[in-house]
């Protein structure tokens, strides 16, 4: 008799230890306490970064996490290491250029009697720019031609107003640059002739719009579109040249400047974060100098009505349709975009 009546006891004593695990595990669950040591995490295509994510009060004799787990969006790879002491390292690498958000973190945690699982996805407050590897190109200078007049002296001769050097006369110099004054002081015959500097446009302006509804071929167009302002911004401002950067999307603007390398770094990934927004209207599609599209876009008859009249580079995900002719540019990744840079000065 003594047997069934002490397995019955164990039994009841085994369920409302149960119960008491599964309460403690309800109420011990607190989301709010992950956290991650950064918020934002910066750095180039195809290389790895790193944050901290700690559980707080996660971790208890009441309840324990056992496992980890990231879930990231498109073009974003990563996992998370091993888990110590109530942290776990987190571990990213951008398969493209560009800015990202929305890394969830799955978190499953179990009673300390092991008997029951809770698991909850977080949304981290993680921001991640991705840099084009553009901007690791090495600087070479890039000449300008003598029909380029600007604002910006550019360290080279052409056709500006201000005096780059002196050099003896020679067949096809311009009459206008002889130094008279010089030759009648002189006691000989040689003539002297003012070289003139070349010059460029203070600032040039670029800007960014997709017409594609479709999430993932946008963050492809996004990773081109900041390849070529990296690769052609570059270039412009070893030049003295200001870039300004816009993106257009869901009927807004947002703009960066850069007036030197470090700061092209900055406004290639600020241009898609919106932090500085102003309404779009036809205004700010007439100022660009440059209009970076995908073939979707070409069916805005806003766009469409301008592509005759400014410069257009097109992006394409695809390995096809490469060639560029006249002021329509087409850009796959490898492409050299040089003879575009001497278009945008000369316009």
């Amino acid at each position: 008799m003594a047997g069934p009546a002490i397995a019955g006891a164990l039994s009841f004593s085994l369920a409302v230890m149960g119960g008491l695990s599964l309460l403690l595990l309800r109420r011990g669950w607190s989301p709010s306490g992950v956290t991650i040591d950064k918020r934002s995490l910066r750095m180039f295509k195809r290389q790895y970064g790193s944050v901290v994510l700690r559980l707080g009060s996660l971790g208890s004799r009441f309840a324990r996490v056992s496992s980890v787990s990231l879930e990231n969006p498109f073009g974003l790879d990563g996992g998370a290491g091993k888990l110590e002491r109530g942290a776990a390292e987190l571990s990213f690498s951008a398969g493209f250029a560009g800015l990202f958000r929305g890394v969830k973190v799955m978190i499953t945690v179990t009673d300390a009697l092991g008997l029951f699982k809770r698991s909850e996805l977080i949304e981290l407050e993680l921001v991640i720019e991705s840099l084009p590897r553009s901007l690791l190109l090495p600087d070479i200078p890039l000449p300008v031609a003598p029909i380029v007049q600007g604002e910006v002296s550019t360290g080279g001769r052409g056709a500006g107003q201000e005096m780059y050097s002196v050099e003896p006369y020679a067949p096809g110099s311009d009459a206008k640059d002889v130094m008279w004054k010089r030759l009648a002081r002189s006691h000989d015959e040689s003539m002297q002739v003012r070289v003139r500097e070349a010059s460029a446009k203070a600032t040039v302006s670029l800007l960014v719009t997709f017409g594609t509804p479709d999430p993932e071929e946008r963050v492809r167009c996004t990773d081109l579109a900041a390849e070529a302002a990296a690769q052609l911004g570059k270039k412009l401002v070893s030049m003295g040249v200001t870039v300004e950067l816009g993106y257009r999307v869901g009927g807004e603007v947002s703009s960066a400047r850069a007036t030197g390398p470090a700061e092209l770094a900055v406004a290639v990934v600020d241009a898609w974060s919106r932090k500085s927004v102003r309404p779009d209207d036809d205004s700010v599609l007439a100022r660009a100098d440059l209009l970076v599209l995908d073939h979707d876009a070409l069916t805005d008859e806003r766009i469409a009505g301008l592509v005759r009249s400014k410069p257009v580079l097109l992006v394409r995900t695809g390995k096809t349709g490469r060639a560029s002719w006249g002021r329509l540019f087409t850009f796959t990744g490898d492409e050299d975009l040089t003879p575009l840079t001497e278009v945008l000065l000369e316009a």
